[in-house]
């Protein structure tokens, strides 16, 4: 039977059954350009050398790696159930081996960086661990606080230094003409209390009055203020001696408050200012 002669008396050409080379190449187009359409709508974030996020190894880019929530909701979100004790672990850590900050945070509305803890320990906090000075914690303000504290029941700010030469807190003000600490509400010091003298005294030694420390010991004379609380005709505060080596102050009286026949108290505040 003559090939091109189907079964039902049908003549079929070598051409109808065949598909021309155009043909053919127009086909492998399509596909690929399927196939390559398909693999950029799959193509994953590149964050790593290899393409992919490692998790539980190191990830190293010369670019900023950029991750946006379009809601209103948290960005990104790290969190450990990290050791206790001395070597606790951070649920995010940043670290910048140049000059610039570990961890920066701005915003255009609310707090650019905010910290809480439920552990009954800090929110914030900062330290400085060159032994030659740094500041732990720094906060700037233009034209508003550079740093606010603030407490319902405890204490809104406190400063502490450990050592004998150190300072808690120092308040300055670069321009002479404005106060470099102004207090709203009571002034409370430890340092500082009323002692009465009752006649015939005419002075009153006040004990563990809070001088017996290496800074004023060596590189100040105390400095103690007094005064009056009552007003006793001709009597006064003669002078206020202090005296770091005993850690006291005594009190004399120009003379004992009233007499044998009326006795008087007198009582005197005093305060350590330096």
């Amino acid at each position: 039977m003559d090939p091109n002669i189907t079964a039902s008396g049908t003549v079929e050409t070598r051409h109808d059954r065949r598909r021309t080379r155009r043909d053919l190449l127009i086909g492998a187009g399509g596909v690929a350009g399927a196939i390559a359409a398909q693999t950029v709508l799959a193509q994953p974030a590149l964050a790593g050398t290899d393409g992919d996020v490692i998790l539980g190894g190191s990830n190293s880019e010369e670019k900023p790696t950029a991750i946006n929530n379009t809601a209103a909701d948290d960005a990104i979100i790290g969190s450990t159930n990290g050791a206790s004790g001395d070597s606790p672990a951070s649920g995010l850590v940043g670290s910048n081996a140049g000059y610039g900050p570990g961890v920066r945070g701005t915003s255009l509305h609310g707090d650019g960086v905010s910290g809480s803890t439920d552990a009954g320990e800090a929110g914030v906090i900062g330290r400085a661990l060159n032994p030659n000075g740094g500041t732990g914690v720094a906060g700037i303000g233009p034209s508003g606080f550079g740093v606010v504290g603030s407490s319902v029941e405890g204490t809104g700010v406190l400063g502490v230094a450990d050592g004998a030469g150190g300072i808690g807190i120092i308040a300055s003000k670069g321009n002479m003409g404005a106060p470099a600490l102004y207090v709203d509400g009571k002034l409370v010091t430890s340092r500082s209390g009323v002692v009465s003298i009752s006649y015939p005294s005419h002075s009153a030694v006040i004990p563990q009055a809070g001088l017996d420390n290496a800074a004023d010991r060596v590189a100040m004379t105390p400095l103690v203020l007094a005064t009056m609380q009552n007003s006793l005709g001709g009597t006064w505060v003669r002078a206020a001696i202090p005296d770091a080596a005993t850690d006291t102050i005594t009190v004399l009286l120009n003379k004992a408050p009233g007499s044998a026949t009326s006795p008087k108290t007198a009582h005197v505040a005093w305060l350590i200012v330096n």
